[in-house]
């Protein structure tokens, strides 16, 4: 039993430790400072994207994420 436990958090430690690394990731990449035009390329991308994802899966994002229809809208 202590084999199975001392297994089980290290598969966890192991998960947890590759889920901090995603969080860092992202967190880096929100703080770039990304020029306004490339921002505008991938806003442009993630609605494109995104509408052809909603097209595929007959839903919309705006009704998945409501509050989130006025900055999709923008784009």
């Amino acid at each position: 039993i202590m084999r199975l436990r001392g297994h089980a958090e290290r598969t966890f430690d192991e998960s947890l430790s590759h889920y901090k690394k995603d969080y860092e990731y992202i967190i880096n990449y929100i703080n770039q400072t990304v020029p306004e035009e490339q921002l505008a390329q991938h806003r442009a991308q993630f609605k494109q994207i995104t509408d052809q994802l909603d097209e595929f899966r007959k839903e919309k994002f705006t009704d998945v994420f409501p509050e989130l229809e006025d900055y999709y809208n923008s784009l």
